[in-house]
């Protein structure tokens, strides 16, 4: 083991989860992680033809769907507003009507050009604080997110708080959380989810494994 690996053992066991250092230095280990990943030659092949770049991004969740077997569209369609929370640099959704926030969109943006995605708006934010009105999208949709973030829990808040009566919100989380700084959130479970989902007017429409990860779908309710 080396040293930076025991130190983020010792801090992650010591520091709150909540912590704004261990979340400073989460963000530039995410943002260093990125960097060097879309230097690998694979990504390299890929950015040389920004055509080809740009479909590989864009097919991410048709490949994944149909690798899990399962049918997004009801939820997730061109006809809907949707909010990416977590998007990374390129949101996978490939759909034209798409806001992506992500807390290290700045930081992207100097690794890669976002303007060439012409379909979706990127904005620089925290899931736990979300720079929209109520009630303002259709669908939202959320992978690899929560064991990363600062508060699982006022992330679905604020997730519930702009998504409008009858929208969707699917949730995607890996089954094991790599854990120390950069992935606080190692107890994550469906029914831990559920709980968090539980304090808001949201319906479960679908829980089920994906792969490595799990995936729930809820509706916000109109009322109670």
């Amino acid at each position: 083991m080396n040293i930076v690996d025991t130190v983020d053992r010792i801090v992650s066991r010591f520091l709150p989860r909540e912590s704004e250092w261990r979340w400073k230095v989460a963000q530039r280990n995410e943002l260093k992680w990125w960097a060097d990943n879309l230097k690998s030659e694979l990504w390299k092949q890929w950015s040389n033809n920004i055509e080809d770049f740009m479909r590989h991004r864009k097919g991410g969740l048709a490949r994944r769907t149909q690798e899990w077997g399962l049918d997004l569209s009801p939820y997730l369609s061109s006809e809907r507003l949707i909010l990416d929370i977590g998007c990374g640099p390129y949101s996978l959704l490939g759909l034209p009507r798409v806001i992506g926030v992500d807390p290290l969109i700045h930081g992207y943006g100097e690794i890669v050009d976002l303007r060439r995605d012409k379909d979706t708006i990127y904005v620089q934010s925290q899931g736990e604080k979300l720079p929209f009105a109520d009630n303002y999208f259709d669908s939202i949709w959320c992978r690899n997110v929560l064991d990363h973030v600062q508060s699982p829990g006022l992330l679905i808040a604020e997730a519930f708080r702009v998504l409008r009566a009858e929208g969707y919100f699917v949730l995607v989380f890996d089954k094991e959380s790599a854990g120390g700084v950069l992935h606080p959130h190692t107890d994550l479970t469906p029914d831990k989810v559920l709980l968090f989902l539980s304090n808001f007017r949201f319906s479960v429409l679908e829980q089920r494994e994906v792969g490595t990860e799990y995936l729930t779908v809820v509706q916000k309710r109109l009322s109670d």
